[in-house]
């Protein structure tokens, strides 16, 4: 069984570097990840800083809407 973490989710839900190797893996793997509610806390953590980043330099980070969008995309998944 394959434990996804922070990364890996942010990866699939918002186009990032590695984004294309977190897609390949998701179209060859067809069992639901498992997910806990300590790794959805920590991608929320992670939303927010990122958000705090964005905001004090645009060119690092991403939006609070974007990060919304994932969570969003994300409790679709689920």
């Amino acid at each position: 069984m394959n434990f996804p973490d922070t990364s890996f989710l942010c990866s699939v839900y918002l186009e990032q570097i590695h984004s294309p190797k977190a897609d390949a893996w998701m179209e060859q793997n067809s069992d639901p990840l498992p997910v806990s509610s300590f790794l959805i806390l920590e991608l929320k953590q992670s939303i927010r800083l990122q958000n705090f980043i964005f905001k004090n330099d645009r060119t690092r980070g991403f939006s609070k809407r974007e990060g919304e969008q994932m969570l969003h995309n994300l409790q679709t998944d689920l």
